[in-house]
């Protein structure tokens, strides 16, 4: 998996085509998350565990994408602390 601040994830969202998604999930490296690609058996595998957020690529709203990740971010430090 890549570890990536929300903002770098959003750069990979925006480019990221409906055929070739990027899935994002929640990760233990502090204000981090996961990205990869969706299309992957490995992904497909770990898309029903508590770590996973959500399948993101350029048609979605990116404002409210990167606001969801914002958040889950804020909650892992809130967790952390």
């Amino acid at each position: 998996m890549s570890e990536s601040l929300p903002i770098q994830i959003i750069d990979r969202i925006s480019v990221a085509t409906t055929d070739s998604p990027i899935a994002v999930f929640r990760c233990n490296t502090p204000r981090k998350l996961n990205a990869v690609f969706f299309n992957t058996i490995g992904t497909r595998k770990l898309i029903g565990n508590d770590q996973y957020i959500g399948t993101f690529d350029r048609t979605d709203d990116m404002r409210g994408i990167l606001a969801t990740l914002d958040h889950c971010v804020r909650l892992q430090l809130k967790a952390n602390l």
